[in-house]
């Protein structure tokens, strides 16, 4: 299987697997929670359709951007977060938030740097369901503190 094909596979099963937890998900775009709205602009926000979001690009050089963009501190131990937005009919990113956090209390600088960056690269295509675009909630997983 070539690599676009491997990087587009995980990313929905991802999406796929972290579905069913967005209901019940507070999320944190700064130091406030709220829960994820389940419409936008009057339409249903999906999880999984025909025809997923994607990065102008591809995948593969959003997560490339990412990596080039987030900078984490120096001292920062490793961890993971999930990311989780909403790429509207336009492709533009929304209601982006924290699905899995680091840690308790405030954002750390790489949480807030990450949620920055999110939000700048919002050249995305959007998704189709039924051969029409559809908001789509979209979450993804960041690794930091790895070389």
């Amino acid at each position: 299987m070539k690599s676009k094909q491997r990087i587009a596979l995980k990313f929905l099963l991802l999406n796929f697997l972290l579905a069913g937890s967005t209901i019940n998900a507070f999320c944190q775009p700064g130091p406030y929670c709220y829960t994820q709205p389940d419409s936008i602009d009057g339409l249903k926000i999906f999880t999984l359709v025909d025809k997923m979001p994607e990065y102008k690009g591809g995948m593969g050089e959003y997560y490339r951007l990412l990596q080039e963009r987030v900078h984490s501190p120096k001292n920062q131990s490793q961890g993971s977060i999930y990311i989780q937005f909403v790429v509207d009919i336009l492709g533009n990113v929304r209601y982006e938030c924290l699905l899995k956090r680091n840690s308790a209390g405030e954002l750390s600088p790489f949480e807030d740097e990450a949620l920055r960056v999110v939000k700048e690269l919002d050249d995305w295509i959007p998704g189709e369901n039924k051969g029409k675009r559809v908001p789509v909630r979209l979450t993804l997983p960041l690794k930091f503190g790895v070389k």
